[in-house]
């Protein structure tokens, strides 16, 4: 899943296991401001339990 909010673009993904989890991962890109550089975050492998 690909979203804009305000200045941020953010890439959401997630897998299902052969452990029954899902591990998802996030990736938010700050769009650049005033004559500043784009910021990017990586979130990887969370994992969580749907029940």
């Amino acid at each position: 899943m690909q979203f804009d909010y305000r200045h941020f673009h953010i890439d959401c993904r997630a897998r299902h296991a052969g452990d029954g989890l899902y591990y998802a991962s996030a990736k938010i890109v700050r769009a650049p401001q005033n004559n500043s550089h784009a910021q990017s975050h990586d979130v990887r492998r969370h994992r969580f339990f749907l029940q």
